[in-house]
């Protein structure tokens, strides 16, 4: 698992990066929601905290 000094950087890497690897873009999710339910908070260095299926049904969960 990957930590982050930074939130904002977290969410670029696990995130956007992520769901743009695919067909999709980060437009069509709310972001700053999905980090608050994958993302821990600083103490535990941002990462995510969620597996890989809990992270695209919450994904999923936040699409626009």
């Amino acid at each position: 698992m990957s930590t982050y000094a930074t939130r904002d950087e977290a969410i670029n890497r696990e995130i956007i990066d992520a769901i743009e690897a695919g067909e999709a873009s980060r437009d069509e999710f709310d972001i700053d929601a999905i980090a608050d339910a994958v993302l821990g908070d600083h103490a535990a260095g941002y990462a995510v905290q969620v597996d890989e299926a809990e992270f695209w049904q919450i994904v999923a969960a936040n699409a626009r």
